[in-house]
């Protein structure tokens, strides 16, 4: 089993994600008392994905600086535009450095059942741990959420209090392996999900939702008045309504994109959410309902675009 050092104080541990990982991780850092000073924010290419050599060479640093690395986070999709980083060469260098390298699938790893995102998945096997969230990309009501751990015997000797002369005693307890003392039933409504759909229906409605997105997305990017976010990926689409009127005009279309979504989401024809990127507001689709058809994708443009030219 690898150790990682964690007898340092907290002030001198050090994680590493892009500025694409989701804040939860901060939220975490921040609570376990290290702080988020030392969560360091790593270089992300133009499709907004993490650079491990920039990963490696601020490890490289803190480990001069007398600090000890402990954990790279690293994104099997990103929520917020789909980003998939690249994870064998992150999995390279956490295996070179001795740091833990967790993955956040809570909502793209799902998408490791299609034959078009297998391959670029597949390093998570290699991974000492993975979130994912059933609730977001396997079809399960919130909240349902799990993490999967490479080596169970690191996290039971972190967590667990049982004396070892019971230990051997039985079942293991669940909080020896988390902060929670007892847990709520979430494991029916995900076991009753996974019975009814199987591998092959999962595999059906994910690759269903990436279509639907691909569709969307190419929609958008062949008409005039919208402009869509490059690379698209998985079940995301960004995309901002950018009519002839307001051309070159980034604060206008920002604030006619904010005050057409508000519409949108008021008169309840269509649902999507926002985000900004760069510094600018877009429009963001994520499609994640089997029930989802080619008709409510091909009816969406005329939606965005009858609420933007109605402000």
């Amino acid at each position: 089993m690898r150790t990682y050092g964690l007898q340092s104080s907290p002030s001198k541990l050090t994680f590493y994600r892009s500025r694409e990982v989701h804040g939860c991780y901060q939220k975490a850092i921040e609570l376990l008392g290290v702080g988020a000073e030392n969560l360091r924010v790593i270089e992300t290419d133009a499709a907004l994905r993490m650079l491990p050599a920039a990963l490696e060479a601020a490890i490289r640093r803190d480990r001069e600086q007398g600090c000890t690395p402990v954990a790279a986070i690293a994104s099997a999709g990103s929520v917020n535009t789909g980003a998939i980083d690249p994870l064998a060469e992150i999995a390279d260098v956490c295996a070179r450095q001795n740091v833990w390298m967790h993955v956040d699938g809570a909502y793209g790893a799902p998408a490791i059942l299609t034959a078009r995102f297998a391959g670029e998945l597949a390093a998570m096997a290699r991974a000492d741990s993975v979130a994912l969230d059933p609730h977001k990309w396997l079809y399960v009501p919130v909240d349902a959420g799990l993490v999967l751990v490479r080596d169970a015997e690191a996290m039971r000797a972190a967590f667990s209090l049982v004396p070892p002369y019971l230990r051997s005693a039985g079942d293991p307890w669940l909080s020896e392996y988390r902060f929670e003392q007892t847990r709520p039933f979430r494991a029916l409504k995900i076991w009753m999900s996974m019975r009814h759909l199987g591998l092959a229906g999962y595999r059906r409605a994910i690759a269903h939702d990436i279509a639907l997105a691909e569709r969307l997305h190419a929609a958008a990017r062949s008409a005039p008045d919208f402009a869509v976010r490059e690379p698209q990926s998985l079940s995301i689409v960004c995309l901002r309504f950018t009519p002839a009127v307001l051309a070159g005009d980034e604060p206008a279309l920002d604030a006619r994109n904010q005050d057409l979504l508000a519409r949108v989401q008021w008169e309840g024809r269509a649902f999507l959410s926002s985000t900004v990127i760069d510094g600018r507001f877009w429009l963001r689709a994520c499609i994640v309902n089997p029930r989802a058809s080619e008709e409510d994708i091909d009816a969406l443009l005329p939606v965005l675009r009858a609420a933007g030219e109605g402000i």
